[in-house]
This record gives C-alpha cells, sequence and structure tokens, in this order.
C-alpha cells in the first residue's frame, strides 16, 4: 500500500501583543494652588480646590499617601510646621486623606 504525505502550509502563529496596558486617559494640567498658610477663613476654598485636583488627577495621586502628600506640599508658615509635624513621628494620618482632612479641619477650621 502506497502512502502519501500531505504538504502541509507552514503555520503562521502572531508574535504576542507587547502592547497590552491599557491607557490610561491623559489628565489634564492642573495650576498649582496658592499655598495654605493657616489662614481659618481660606480653609474652606482650599480643601475643596484640593479635592478637585484630586477628581482631576486620580492616577497621578492615585493613594492616599500621596493626596495627603499634596496637601502638605501646599503648606506654608503655621500649617507647614503642623504637618512637618506629623511627618517626623510618621503620624497615621499621612496615610488616610480623611482622617487628615478631619484632623486638618478641626485644627485650622473656623471656630464658633
Amino acid at each position: 500500500m502506497e502512502q502519501f504525505q500531505v504538504a502541509r502550509a507552514p503555520v503562521h502563529v502572531p508574535a504576542p501583543a507587547t502592547n497590552l496596558v491599557p491607557q490610561v486617559p491623559k489628565e489634564p494640567r492642573v495650576s498649582l494652588l496658592k499655598k495654605f498658610d493657616g489662614d481659618r477663613t481660606k480653609l474652606r476654598n482650599f480643601v475643596n480646590q484640593v479635592r478637585l485636583v484630586l477628581r482631576l488627577q486620580p492616577h497621578k495621586y492615585a493613594t492616599e499617601e500621596t493626596q495627603v502628600g499634596l496637601i502638605g506640599s501646599l503648606l506654608t508658615g503655621i500649617a507647614l510646621s503642623w504637618f512637618s509635624s506629623l511627618l517626623e513621628k510618621d503620624s497615621p494620618l499621612l496615610a488616610n486623606l480623611d482622617q487628615f482632612l478631619e484632623e486638618f479641619s478641626r485644627t485650622f477650621g473656623e471656630r464658633d
């Protein structure tokens, strides 16, 4: 019995895609905020401006540490002194935005 071999065409296997990382939408540029110096009358506007930056640039400030760090970088005067003491003792507030803002508001917010 005679055997026939069937010629097979080479199979083309595409190379794996090298760019499978999902594209992150480009975040808008945001002007740096005016530094907060501890003036109680300016706290609300400062916090709202920070919240806006965090909404517009969620990938840039993806962790609570970077969010609190942004705030710390925007402080001066007595507010910076307060923040520096948190840094020096490695306060857990530095890793929790909500708790940080609560203490920040308690310290620098308007009082009755």
